[in-house]
């Protein structure tokens, strides 16, 4: 078992253990792996919760993070992607989204007021976390 005192954090992006004389190097985690650890966690977690079903609200968080990772800050672009996902296959996506979708479809725009009842928007948030 290691003690506290055998850890060093030598600078923000490497943290070295100290044992016997030794020095192994391990880099740390940076944003983007992170990042990933995030989004499987999520994945893993919504998969759990839902028994394997379908789950709109994680294909529609995917979108967000490959327009994210792709340097894209268009979120009329965005909204393209999530109403087409959601017009391909609008089973696995709550009722909630799946009426601000319609509307952003409808109007252009998104709906004056949000009846916020469910979570799932909150898990698409992630990416932008």
């Amino acid at each position: 078992m290691l003690r506290a005192s055998e850890y060093n954090l030598i600078c923000v992006r490497s943290a070295t253990r100290i044992a016997r004389g030794f020095h192994l190097s391990k880099p740390a985690p940076d944003l983007a792996f992170r990042a990933a650890g995030a989004l499987i966690g999520l994945a893993a977690g919504r998969l759990l919760a839902l028994g394997g079903a379908p789950d709109g609200g994680l294909a529609l968080t995917r979108i967000l993070t490959e327009e994210l990772a792709a340097g894209r800050r268009d979120l009329q672009a965005l909204v393209r992607r999530w109403v087409a996902r959601h017009r391909s296959d609008p089973r696995d996506i709550d009722p909630e989204t799946a009426a601000a979708l319609a509307h952003l479809a409808r109007h252009d725009a998104p709906p004056s007021q949000a009846a916020g009842r469910g979570s799932d928007p909150l898990i698409r948030v992630l990416p932008v976390a």
